[in-house]
């Protein structure tokens, strides 16, 4: 993730929870319920040649605006930002696969 201003976050580059991320959100076409959060910013970027492989080719399922406080139907926003910061991606696993 770029490296932010005070105003948007700290300099170790993570945003503040308060300001939105563009995020696009790909379903596997490979895996029922299987998906991959990215920041719009930088796509697939920071994703692992490896786990797009697996994935496979990514499907486009939806565009959000995501924040700390923003309802999702199976991740707690908040990790999914985290992961965004801190790896520039978020793998969803199918609910069987959960722990």
């Amino acid at each position: 993730m770029k490296i932010t201003s005070d105003s948007e976050g700290g300099a170790d580059g993570v945003r503040n929870a308060s300001i939105p991320v563009q995020c696009d959100v790909y379903k596997s076409p490979l895996k029922e319920h299987l998906y991959l959060y990215v920041d719009r910013d930088q796509g697939f970027d920071r994703v692992p040649e490896e786990l797009l492989q697996r994935f496979g080719e990514p499907l486009l399922s939806l565009s959000i605006e995501l924040t700390a406080t923003r309802r999702l139907a199976r991740e707690d926003p908040r990790l999914v930002l985290a992961n965004l910061a801190e790896h520039g991606y978020h793998l969803q696993l199918p609910p069987a696969l959960k722990k």
